[in-house]
Formats: structure tokens, C-alpha cells, sequence
């Protein structure tokens, strides 16, 4: 039997298709988690950090629940029509470029065969508890959290105590260091959150992709989306994995 009537000489298939195409496509929902450091579970552990176990029960629980790790390349690709994103995807971000992540996260990730995206600081990379980015892992995606903006002076912090200028020039160090590193050079995660019109117009001009906040909720990500003031969950030293799926919204 044939479906496709006609209508002055168009398929009403046809119409159905155009109106289809016409659409945006649905939102695919995307988490991001905000670690910092990571120790072994005989080590002191602070507020901003997290132990291997609970790592591990947290990945434990993403895996369990369907998720799949994607990086912000990924999600870029996705945007512009270049790939396909996993009907559960999540993006693990990790600031600061602190040893524990290659030390202590790496062999976690390599477990559940999942990635993490870091926010380095150009400055602090290869200095004291930072690692250098001479041999990054295959599952560590590098990028941006400033070259020398991660500054707290109170009441202004990171990229908002920087004049137009400032910013300008530290975006031109840490390109430079893209062209000699491994590294997503058009995403930008925000030192403490901090951000105003005037950076985000900044970045912008400047090509950036991604600009990436600590403001609380999930990523809708759509075909031809702009990408800018992505928000994160932020995961804590104490939280189980049963935790963390309450945080996001996927657990009793």
C-alpha cells in the first residue's frame, strides 16, 4: 500500500520531511564534573580534592548508570555537525593541572576506559605539584585555565581582574602554548568561575569554542550550538558515587 498521498502535485511525505529538516535537532543532555586534585587513600586529602575509592566509586556509578565520557573536542564536533555524541555522555574536568591527576586519576580512568579533560595553568605547568605537559596521557585532553590569571584578590578574582589588554596577552601566551603542546587551543575553562560580557566578547573574537564556568547545572547541547558559559557540577572530597548521581539527577 501506498502512504504518500498527494497534494497538488507534492507528496504529503515530502512536506512531513521538510517540516522534519525545519526542526532543531533535541538537546542532548551533557554533565560536567569539576574535580581538582586527586591523592591515594592513605594520603591527607583536602576539600578541593578527592581519594582513588571515592574516584573510583564515583566512575563506578557514571558506568553503571549508561554514561560515557566525551572531551570538549568531542563536544565541538558535535556542534558542528562532525560527530555523534553517546545517548548518556559526560565530560570529567579536572583544574589546575595538579600531579594526582596523572599520578592518582589516570590509572582510575584507564579502568572504566573513560577520559578527563584538565584545565592547566600555563605558568604553574611542569612547577611544583603541577605536571608538566611534556607526555600527556592518551586519556587526558589538555586545556586552558589562563597562562597567569588564576589570581584571587578578593573581591575581583581570575579573568575579572584582568583589563582588556591583560587578557588579550595572556590568550596569546597560552596559544603559543597550543602550537608546542598537545592541546585544545579554542576552550576556555575560567579560574574560579569569574567571568564578564567584556571576556566572553574577548573570547569570542578570539575563536574560543568553549568558555566553561563553575556555575551549577547541565549542558544542553544541540547541533550549531554556541558553546560559552558551559556550567559544572562540582564533586567534593566525601562524596560517594551514589552521591554524585543524586547531584546530577540520576539517582534515588
Amino acid at each position: 500500500m501506498n502512504c504518500c498521498f498527494g497534494f497538488k502535485g507534492i507528496g504529503v511525505s515530502a512536506v512531513f520531511l521538510s517540516l522534519f529538516l525545519s526542526l532543531p535537532a533535541s538537546a542532548v543532555s551533557v554533565p560536567v564534573l569539576m574535580y581538582h586534585d586527586f591523592v591515594p587513600d592513605d594520603a591527607p586529602c583536602g576539600e578541593y580534592a578527592v581519594t582513588e575509592a571515592e574516584f573510583r566509586s564515583q566512575l563506578e556509578a557514571l558506568y553503571a548508570c549508561g554514561y560515557e565520557s566525551v572531551t570538549f573536542g568531542q563536544l565541538i564536533g558535535y556542534a558542528d555537525g562532525e560527530n555523534d555524541l553517546p545517548d548518556k555522555p559526560v565530560i570529567i574536568t579536572a583544574d589546575d593541572g595538579y600531579d594526582g591527576v596523572i599520578r592518582t586519576a589516570v590509572p582510575v580512568l584507564r579502568e572504566f576506559g573513560m577520559t578527563l579533560s584538565c584545565a592547566v595553568i600555563g605558568s604553574m605547568a611542569g612547577e611544583d605539584d603541577h605536571f608538566a605537559l611534556e607526555e600527556i596521557p592518551d586519556c587526558v585532553e589538555i586545556v586552558s585555565h589562563t597562562y597567569d590569571l588564576h589570581r584571587d584578590y578578593g573581591k575581583v578574582r581570575g579573568v575579572d581582574a584582568a583589563d582588556e589588554e591583560e587578557l588579550r596577552r595572556d590568550i596569546s601566551r597560552m596559544r603559543l602554548l597550543a602550537e608546542e603542546y598537545p592541546m585544545i587551543g579554542k576552550v576556555l575553562v575560567y579560574p574560579y568561575g569569574a567571568y564578564s560580557d567584556m571576556s566572553e566578547s574577548i573570547l569570542a573574537e578570539e575563536e574560543y569554542r568553549i568558555t566553561v564556568t563553575c556555575d551549577r547545572g547541565t549542558v544542553e547541547a544541540e547541533r550549531g550550538q554556541a558553546l560559552f558559559r558551559l556550567p559544572r557540577f562540582g564533586v567534593w572530597h566525601g562524596m560517594s558515587g551514589g552521591d554524585l548521581m543524586r547531584v546530577i539527577g540520576d539517582g534515588a
